[in-house]
């Protein structure tokens, strides 16, 4: 597990960051992680296109991304708070940064949550290793009948 901020709210406690670094910049290899974790971070980046295409790149093959970031909220961490994202723009984001949307959470209107993954032939080698396949993509403005 590690962390990345770029830590520049005076009084927060940083003592425990891996990385002090913009999320646009992140001081890693190419294809790192698995899983990325990125929770309200893309509203206060004043390009998140370039934020996401980082995380793109730190990603493995297959690998996951789970992002959020509010929808409706108050300003916070000002002055750095420029954006808000709807289920369209989620998914336009991901198309960019060549990622697929593989769940849309909408928990409340205050915040929005996504699942986003690489593009990969993951299927393969989930059917040689027994596996089942996991659900698509979720297009915006469709939602995923519960069985």
């Amino acid at each position: 597990y590690e962390t990345a901020d770029v830590c520049l709210t005076e009084g927060k406690d940083y003592s425990h960051i891996t990385y002090r670094a913009d999320v646009a910049d992140l001081p890693v290899p190419d294809a790192s992680y698995d899983l990325v974790r990125c929770s309200q971070t893309l509203e206060h980046m004043r390009d998140p296109d370039v934020a996401l295409a980082e995380l793109r790149r730190v990603l493995r093959p297959g690998g996951e991304a789970w992002l959020t970031a509010p929808f409706f909220y108050e300003e916070h961490e000002k002055p750095w708070d420029f954006w808000r994202f709807s289920r369209y723009g989620w998914a336009e984001l991901a198309q960019r940064a060549d990622l697929v949307v593989w769940l849309d959470l909408p928990r409340h209107v205050v915040m929005r949550q996504v699942v986003a993954r690489t593009v990969r032939r993951r299927r393969h080698r989930d059917r040689r290793r027994g596996r089942r396949r996991r659900p698509g993509p979720v297009r915006p403005g469709t939602r995923r009948q519960r069985r």
